[in-house]
């Protein structure tokens, strides 16, 4: 695929930043469902070279933000049309870059979801906040269903990946920790390769491009 990489060349005062987006065209509906799963505990679960705890000092110490997210982009021309994303971005200063790099690098590359009773607590803990905050949802669950139909595909996409039937998902179903773990891991293999990654930007300081390029 076709990887597009956008350099903004800002005054930041030492720090920079970075989004990558992956496409997600392809991605079957069962593994769609679980995209929220993946987003929330790609940096709470241990990876193939360092526990959770481990990621989690080093995300407190070299990087002063970081996130992944699932989105879609719609396309100006033809609005129907759109791209599913998975997206991650985060901030830096920049004489932690080398650190920053080697954060992403283990996350992209060596994520395993694991231990297992670690990610059932974890489930466990997005079900229980779904069902103490099901009354609070309730207007805004609202509003989603009176507005879809303008982008049906798009509106399914985000009703599977985070909406409603992603809870439906959580809620009604016995989810097996091993199992989303062997799924997840599967998941991240898929997603985070070089055909998939459409977008890269950087924004920093000129005197900092050659470095991250």
């Amino acid at each position: 695929g076709m990887h597009e990489l956008l350099l903004y060349p800002q005054k930041t005062s030492g720090i920079s930043y970075i989004n990558l987006a992956f496409d997600l065209r392809g991605v079957s509906e069962e593994n769609i469902k679980a995209l929220e799963f993946f987003t929330d505990f790609i940096t709470k679960t241990n990876s193939s070279n360092k526990t959770f705890q481990e990621l989690e000092t080093m995300s407190d110490t070299y990087v002063g933000g970081m996130s992944f997210g699932v989105s879609t982009y719609q396309s100006a021309k033809k609005p129907e049309q759109y791209r599913p994303t998975l997206t991650l971005s985060l901030r830096f200063i920049n004489e932690n870059q080398d650190k920053a790099m080697e954060l992403i690098q283990e996350l992209l590359t060596q994520a395993r979801f694991e231990p297992v009773h670690r990610l059932k607590d974890l489930v466990e803990e997005v079900k229980n906040s779904m069902i103490s905050g099901i009354s609070s949802r309730a207007p805004s669950l609202a509003m989603s269903a009176a507005t879809q139909g303008f982008f049906p595909e798009q509106d399914a996409f985000a009703n599977e990946s985070g909406g409603s039937a992603f809870e439906n998902y959580v809620l009604k179903q016995n989810i097996d920790a091993k199992k989303l773990s062997i799924q997840l891991q599967n998941l991240r293999s898929q997603i985070f390769t070089q055909n998939r990654l459409y977008l890269t930007t950087v924004t920093a300081s000129n005197k900092d491009f050659s470095k991250m390029k």
